[in-house]
């Protein structure tokens, strides 16, 4: 119920999980936050009516640990239940300093979270989550490529510290005519970074610094048709958010070496400081109509506008004296958008259905808080036009899942993230993309216990007159980064009747760049992971290998010093064991 409002405050922190649904493609009359590209809903366990407590424990390479504790139970019968939950994890850093002989990138997290579930009557659902956390993790690390991808030789060791706390209010009515909900988010996040010169080895030349807080409210209510509909559903909507993006530090601080090896006239910290606060109103809604039984006929519209306001200053401090070297500015965008969705869907039988969509994403313009030049400030609107055609079917009594999808997307402005000299991502501008692609999904219950899981996904994704701002360096027809042209999965998993389990997953990625140069590459790779168990009743005790074959792989990368490449690499082989137990 309480979406995510920036990329760098995306925590991974999964806590009693329920399930996960994915939802490609815009689905902006659906939801009440704009969702451009898809949907990822992470639902938690709700609270029970009866007592249950859930605990699991691990151990594992690296000093790998892990605790998770889940109380729930009824506070009025068939009323008033509670659930709460809290976990801790931890792991020591993959990387070796040895300048300063120690551990780089170690993880810590806790987090917990306390739900209310009251429903006084069959029609009413209301229910009270809050949700904490705290990551407090060790620096971000890169190294070059063609030297030892786990070790560095840095003269600073750096941190990464991620405080969230989030409340939500839901009250659901599902009556006989109508179901209405009603959801009260409010999120708040700080984010606090430092990262450590890994360019010049063994010298503190140069810090990055980050200290950034976001405060989002937000208040979505639906309406729609009844559970019981057939021949029309129809859905309604409101959505309002306030955001506020407060960058108390965004900089870098030279050293007196640094500042000589990039030709600065001193050493100092030049840093810019922004408050960015955003309002969006948004109205949506779609209705599903069979004109006969096995015909879908569906259609959405959504109208969303927004005002954003930008505060900002870049000042330059050296020995206690503060300069301002960029005035302060004060600018407002405005932004309104009316985004559509349609299609049919059009079921053979019960088990076979083919489907077909257009639907539009939007994303609104921005400001580039760290840009000093008024022509490259601001970044414009993104909009995509999505078309999807596939079927999807089950077999043989729902042993066989198969599932198969085309699509291409038409993206006008696609909002790029400019990497800086250092490696960063500090701005963003606008390109055209084309992306083309198709996936295919199966399921596979061979026998009793033993089951097949296997996927395979293909896109060419690729800027359409593309010309960098800053720089003037025309991409067009270049891949964009990030964007594995290929990607497969096959999963075997089996489960015997008297409790042993295994499990053994092949996740395979085809070629792919980070940069849109597209000089730095990884070549296709592919990784194996192991699941090895024994369960009984409620329990269970389970060993693992991730990445199985230790591949080698970067997930990030740049050129400094040009031509040689600077990466982060990808989790080493790690091993362990966990135990579970459910009363």
């Amino acid at each position: 119920d309480v979406p995510f409002d920036y990329g760098g405050f995306l925590d991974l922190g999964l806590l009693d999980l329920e399930r996960v649904e994915v939802l490609r493609g815009p689905q902006s009359t659906l939801y009440g936050r704009s969702s451009p590209a898809g949907v990822v809903n992470i639902i938690s366990r709700a609270p029970t009516n009866t007592p249950e407590v859930r605990i699991q424990g691990g151990y594992g390479s690296y000093n790998f640990r892990e605790a998770q504790l889940t109380l729930s139970d009824a506070i009025v019968p068939n009323q008033l239940a509670f659930r709460l939950s809290g976990a801790y994890r931890a792991q020591d850093g993959f990387f070796r300093n040895a300048f300063l002989d120690r551990t780089v990138g170690d993880r810590n997290q806790l987090l917990g979270r306390a739900q209310l579930l009251w429903t006084p009557s069959k029609e009413w659902n209301i229910s009270f989550n809050s949700y904490v956390l705290n990551n407090d993790n060790g620096d971000v690390v890169f190294t070059r490529r063609d030297g030892d991808p786990f070790a560095t030789f840095k003269a600073v060791d750096g941190f990464n510290q991620l405080d969230s706390n989030t409340q939500a209010l839901r009250i659901g009515y599902d009556g006989a005519g109508f179901r209405a909900t009603s959801i009260t988010a409010r999120r708040g996040t700080r984010q606090n970074q430092l990262i450590g010169d890994a360019f010049f080895p063994g010298v503190d030349s140069l810090r990055s610094i980050i200290d950034i807080d976001s405060t989002v409210w937000s208040q979505e209510i639906r309406l729609q048709s009844p559970s019981t509909a057939n021949r029309v559903r129809w859905l309604l909507g409101g959505y309002y958010e306030s955001r506020a993006f407060n960058v108390n530090n965004d900089g870098i601080e030279f050293t007196p070496t640094g500042a000589a090896a990039f030709g600065l006239p001193s050493a100092g910290l030049n840093r810019v400081r922004a408050d960015q606060n955003r309002a969006t109103y948004a109205a949506f809604g779609q209705i599903d109509y069979k004109p006969i039984d096995p015909l879908t006929l569906f259609a959405g519209l959504r109208f969303e506008s927004s005002r954003l306001s930008l505060d900002r200053e870049r000042t330059f401090e050296t020995g206690g004296v503060v300069s301002i070297t960029n005035p302060q500015i004060q600018d407002q965008l405005t932004s309104s958008e009316l985004i559509p969705r349609f299609g049919a869907q059009y079921r053979f039988s019960p088990n076979v259905a083919v489907y077909a969509t257009i639907a539009k994403g939007y994303r609104p313009n921005g400001f580039n808080y760290r840009a000093d030049t008024e022509s490259v400030r601001r970044f414009g609107e993104e909009r995509t036009w999505t078309y999807e055609a596939g079927i999807k079917s089950s077999w043989f009594n729902d042993r066989l899942t198969a599932n198969l999808a085309v699509f291409h997307n038409d993206v006008d402005g696609y909002q790029v993230l400019l990497v800086d000299d250092f490696g960063f991502f500090r701005n963003v501008t606008n390109a055209n993309v084309k992306a083309t692609g198709a996936e295919l999904e199966l399921r596979a219950q061979v026998s009793r216990g033993f089951e097949v899981i296997a996927g395979l996904g293909y896109v060419d994704s690729r800027f359409k007159n593309y010309r960098n701002p800053f720089t003037g360096t025309d991409f067009s027809d270049n891949r964009v980064p990030y964007s594995p042209n290929l990607t497969y999965n096959l999963a075997l998993q089996y489960r015997s009747p008297g409790g042993i389990f295994a499990r053994a997953e092949l996740r395979g990625f085809g070629r792919t760049f980070f940069d849109d140069a597209n000089l730095v590459e990884q070549t296709p790779f592919a990784l194996i992971n192991l699941r090895l168990g024994y369960e009984w009743r409620n329990y269970g005790i389970y060993l693992f290998a991730n990445n199985l074959f230790d591949t080698r792989y970067i997930t990030t990368g740049f050129l400094f010093p040009p031509p040689r490449v600077t990466a982060g690499f990808g989790e080493p082989v790690t091993v362990g064991f966990q135990v579970r137990a459910n009363f």
